[in-house]
């Protein structure tokens, strides 16, 4: 999953990079895809947790060599614990919904 992801991530960010100057529009481009241990079914996430190094609920899956993300020093398995100066969850409880971005607590 992880190459896919990579190899999907890498196409987009030469497409986006190449095509800027015909964009009227841009958005910035790091080359990293994030991920979520919460995309993953409660049974998975065990697994998922050990395979990718969650220490939080955001990671960094993959890292496009050249782009910004690689240049700053970020890696795959790398955990995102603030964005914007906005801290993240803590990881999820088994229970906790899949998808559920927001809602870590566990339920009562």
């Amino acid at each position: 999953m992880r190459a896919a992801d990579l190899r999907l991530a890498t196409i987009a960010y030469r497409l986006t990079t190449a095509n800027a100057a015909l964009c009227d529009r841009q958005q910035p481009q790091i080359g990293m895809p994030i991920h979520a241990l919460t995309q993953y079914g409660p049974a998975a996430r065990p697994s998922a947790a050990t395979a990718f190094g969650f220490e939080s609920t955001v990671g960094v899956e993959a890292v496009v060599p050249g782009a910004p993300a690689d240049r700053a020093g970020l890696r795959a398995n790398d955990s995102i614990f603030t964005i914007n100066d906005t801290e993240q969850p803590g990881l999820p409880g088994a229970d906790a919904t899949e998808g559920a971005g927001h809602a870590m607590r566990r339920k009562r």
